[in-house]
């Protein structure tokens, strides 16, 4: 499995602009022939506008839709970083995850908010853990602050994952937790973590 990772430079609250630059690193990236493509969290408006629910994507239609025709135009198979995503009445931090066809094969919501920041304040917390196949490999998915929970790891690993997707808007200033728990999650339960960061 060949993998790219799409660090994005995101424009802060800026969707369409966001959209645009998604579509050339895509593009860019294909050159390369990866079998996936890998976002960062929050790449459609950073981290993170408020009030969120207004800047939110309803359903995750508008993103769903890129995704979706990326994939399918590509013939890649892409785990969409997340998006803020507005259902029920709730904002979700939605990871959606695409296979070459453009057909969507999983959706996860982060499960774990990161508190600090005030973000279970304005986002919904996911509650399941969530895995998918990609070309014939069982991998799974988690994002940013779900990594300093082993134990919400190890429930995936234990669902025999080979690979874990990591979409991240994770701080410089906690560089090091960065480096130590992505190597910890990786070697504790023998898998791949395939971690992408804004």
């Amino acid at each position: 499995m060949k993998i790219s990772i799409l660090q994005m430079p995101v424009a802060f609250a800026r969707p369409d602009e966001n959209i645009q630059t998604l579509r050339r690193m895509v593009e860019a990236s294909m050159r390369e022939e990866p079998d996936v493509l890998v976002l960062p969290e929050l790449w459609r408006l950073g981290f993170y506008p408020q009030p969120i629910a207004v800047h939110a994507d309803l359903d995750g239609q508008q993103s769903r839709a890129v995704l979706a025709e990326l994939a399918r135009k590509n013939g890649v198979n892409i785990v969409g970083g997340t998006v803020a995503n507005r259902r029920e009445g709730k904002v979700y931090n939605t990871c959606y995850i695409f296979d070459r066809t453009g057909t969507e094969v999983a959706s996860y919501d982060k499960a774990h908010l990161f508190t600090p920041s005030g973000e279970s304040a304005d986002f919904a917390a996911g509650d399941n853990a969530v895995t998918f196949r990609l070309d014939g490999v069982l991998c799974g998915v988690a994002v940013c602050y779900d990594m300093r929970f082993p134990e919400f790891i190890r429930k995936l690993a234990l669902e025999n994952i080979s690979v874990l997707f990591l979409p991240a808007a994770w701080p410089a200033s906690r560089l090091s937790h960065w480096q130590i728990l992505t190597r910890a999650r990786a070697i504790e339960n023998q898998l791949y973590v395939i971690a992408a960061n804004e």
